[in-house]
């Protein structure tokens, strides 16, 4: 059954390939495919995965394929105005400042245990033990600020900080190397390390189309010296990540970056049983949606959240990140996570619900494809990137499930920029 994924993904690509290079489209077809034709190597012992899930990954790639191709035309006709953006500077080191301090605070802990010689495994395994003394003495307050303001700027700050980079603006990248140190030492996680490096790439890509505005706006850059330090800042962040990678698996490094990106199916399958009930949208959005319910909760001191989202939802997409299925039982090797954007989207409406989010992710990455390669201004692109880390994870989860992720997403949208608008009319005199 995986071939029909393939072929599907082989289709899109080939599609694709006749009018652009490099296309969400492309991307998406190209690492499922890939993650198909690895599952079914079945190389150390991995269990074979259920009928039903390479179904659903079909469906779900024939849904975004249809989605993406179908708004092609309509979103080369949209987004007519140009809008210039600025980043809310204060705005940015206030939080950077704040996220230092609440970093430095979690090092402190953590630091007597990286000098008696533990490894980063440790400490990741202190960062996702709620009782351990990483979580020792913190208010509902800072918790709070933690999880709901905190992660999501820490997420979203990445591309913030590859864009202002391409623009020559270096002081937001040393304070991200701080936060991302201070993030690797106190928690054992690699993700800052690997979303800063992803959308530097991304803005590398970008380059000779953002070129045009950094030229009019602010004035003329060393653009290959920029491209220098581009290419050198990626290689640090694979090798960092390589070096983490390696203190965290040890010798089952290969063999665990192979599950990383064949389990998925595998994965699927097993907690595709687990699903009761449908969610009818509210699974692939539970980023944005839990938060709101946990102000109205806590606002109006409400007892219980909504019984039916908490338990066949909420409660249900948080026991992926902490039940652990067996995904050989050859040696019994188990891993958490790593459902896939495919399972949101079964979640909220079986087949059908799988179709349609996915032909709706696949629209909104064909209008943002257009717009970005259009209107080249700051803010669009760091949306674009932003929304390709999604996609590019898209193995793990659907990201707009993750608070940090959705919540990065809003503050970027609302918050991150403030605009000016510039006519045509200049444009065409400048």
């Amino acid at each position: 059954m995986y071939s029909i994924g393939i072929l599907i993904g082989a289709f899109c690509i080939l599609i694709e390939l006749k009018k652009h290079k490099l296309t969400p489209l492309i991307i998406f077809s190209s690492l499922w495919s890939c993650i198909l034709l690895l599952s079914a190597f079945r190389l150390y012992h991995l269990d074979e995965a259920s009928n039903q899930a390479y179904i659903v990954i079909s469906i779900g790639m024939f849904g975004f394929g249809i989605g993406y191709l179908m708004f092609n035309k309509i979103a080369i006709r949209l987004h007519k105005k140009t809008i210039s953006y600025n980043i809310r500077e204060r705005l940015i080191l206030i939080l950077s400042c704040i996220t230092i301090f609440l970093y430095l605070m979690d090092f402190m802990k953590v630091a007597n245990y990286l000098m008696n010689g533990q490894t980063l495994a440790y400490i990741r395994a202190l960062s996702q033990d709620s009782t351990s003394i990483l979580y020792s003495n913190r208010g509902k307050l800072e918790t709070a600020v933690r999880y709901f303001i905190i992660q999501p700027f820490a997420m979203s700050l990445q591309v913030i900080v590859a864009t202002e980079f391409l623009n020559g603006k270096k002081k937001w990248l040393i304070i991200d190397i701080i936060i991302i140190i201070l993030r690797v030492l106190s928690e054992g996680s690699r993700s800052l390390i690997l979303y800063l490096g992803f959308h530097m790439i991304i803005a590398f890509i970008l380059d000779n189309k953002v070129n045009d505005y950094i030229n009019r706006y602010k004035g003329k850059i060393n653009v290959r010296r920029r491209k220098k330090y581009i290419k050198l800042i990626v290689l640090a962040a694979v090798l960092l990540v390589i070096y983490t990678t390696f203190s965290r698996s040890g010798e089952r490094a290969f063999r665990t970056t192979y599950y990383y990106f064949s389990m998925e199916p595998t994965m699927l399958g097993l907690w595709l049983q687990e699903i009761k009930k449908y969610g009818f949208g509210l699974a692939s959005i539970n980023g944005l949606v839990y938060p709101v319910l946990f102000l109205i909760k806590n606002t109006f001191q409400i007892s219980t959240y909504p019984l039916n989202w908490y338990h066949n939802i909420f409660l249900l997409i948080d026991d992926t990140d902490k039940i652990w299925k067996t995904i050989s039982s050859f040696d019994n090797t188990q891993a958490n996570a790593y459902v896939s954007i495919f399972w949101f989207a079964f979640l909220d409406g079986g087949y059908i619900g799988t179709f349609v989010i996915l032909f709706a992710f696949g629209m909104i990455y064909s209008l943002m494809y257009h717009a970005v390669t259009k209107h080249r201004d700051k803010k669009t692109s760091c949306l674009y990137s932003y929304l390709l880390q999604g996609l590019v994870f898209s193995f793990i989860r659907l990201q707009f499930a993750d608070v940090s992720y959705a919540l990065g997403f809003m503050f970027l949208l609302i918050v991150a920029f403030r605009k000016r608008e510039v006519s045509n009319e200049k444009q065409v005199k400048n």
